[in-house]
């Protein structure tokens, strides 16, 4: 079960996603993601202090933030398929996405904690 905390925090993630972008390009936010999000909070939570936590939630909201602007910022993830990208919002923690040009969104696929 998950607090009351994280599902208001995945609330405004999928508010702050479902606005759109200013490249006509919006967001989809698919569920592998949010229970990925969750568990790496869950894990986080108990490795790190409560003031990291949320200073990893805020990393998280900004790369968001950026991604919805500029959705070719991250890195492509292999050379076969270009539209496979990531983002490293931690050292040990990437965010995995997929640009879909013909559906003309961008898909959040997983949070990866190496």
């Amino acid at each position: 079960m998950h607090s009351a905390k994280q599902i208001k925090e995945m609330s405004y993630l999928t508010r702050r996603l479902r606005k759109g972008t200013r490249n006509g390009l919006p967001n989809k936010l698919d569920f592998k993601t949010v229970d990925t999000y969750i568990s790496t909070l869950d894990h986080l939570e108990t490795e790190w202090t409560r003031k990291e936590v949320d200073q990893f939630i805020l990393a998280v909201e900004k790369r968001l933030f950026v991604l919805t602007r500029f959705p070719r910022s991250g890195a492509p993830r292999n050379k076969r398929n270009r539209n496979l990208r990531y983002l490293v919002i931690h050292k040990r923690i990437s965010l995995i996405y997929r640009i879909n040009e013909r559906k003309k969104n961008i898909e959040l696929l997983v949070f990866w904690n190496s």
